[in-house]
Formats: C-alpha cells, structure tokens, sequence
C-alpha cells in the first residue's frame, strides 16, 4: 500500500513539474512574440507561422535567404529552403520588441520589432 502511495505522490509531482515547464515556456513564447517583421542596422528579418515555428525571410543587402525556422529555448534553428545546413543561432530577450541574434551568418545583430497597424491573421491549412 505504502508503495501505491509513492507512485501516486510521485505522479502528482511529475505532473505538477509539467505543467509549470508548459506555462513557463508559453509565457516565454508570448513575452518574444516573434512572428512578424524585425528590422537591424544591416536589414530585416520576418517570421512567419506560429510563435514557436514557421516560414522566415531574411533580407541584408544583396543577400535574400528564406525557409523554415523553429525555437529551442533559447536557440533558434533556421533551415534555409536552398542546399545550405540549417543553422543554429543564439536569441536573447533584451525588452519588448528588442531581441539579439548571434550565430553562423548573423553574429551580434540586434533586431527591433517593426510595429504597424495590422493584425495578422493565422490562416489554415
């Protein structure tokens, strides 16, 4: 009986320990809002989908690179659509709308949030 008991306390703590990881990370995903159009010294950066995944397009001169990014925590993955290996670049949280950029292809940028008038829509598939 003794040991039902722990397997239940164990289960409840488990289960309390998830769903405080799943509000942490939800909370992070809102305080970035990353979906939209980000714009640094050297050009502009625009994600697209969800808050956590979607389409991206960078633009920085002459260079033009778009596909498909994620975030991992703290790393953001951009798989680019041409033969290129997807990269792993560092964000980091300034303040609302101001995040840093740090990896292979864009060390140290800071990007701001472009911010309008327009709501966007999530469209399904």
């Amino acid at each position: 009986m003794a040991s039902l008991l722990l397997v239940a306390a164990a289960a409840v703590i488990a289960f309390i320990w998830l769903r405080g990881t799943q509000r942490n990370r939800l909370n992070w995903l809102k305080k970035l809002n990353l979906p939209g159009l980000w714009r640094s010294d050297s050009g502009a950066l625009t994600f697209e989908g969800d808050m956590d995944g979607g389409q991206y397009r960078l633009v920085e001169g002459a260079r033009r690179e778009q596909g498909r990014w994620s975030l991992n925590g703290n790393q953001l993955k951009l798989a680019p659509d041409s033969d290129d290996p997807p990269k792993r670049i560092d964000l980091r949280y300034f303040s609302p709308g101001k995040i840093g950029l740090d990896g292979p292809g864009l060390r140290a940028r800071i990007y701001r949030r472009e911010s309008d008038n327009v709501v966007p829509l999530k469209t399904s598939r």
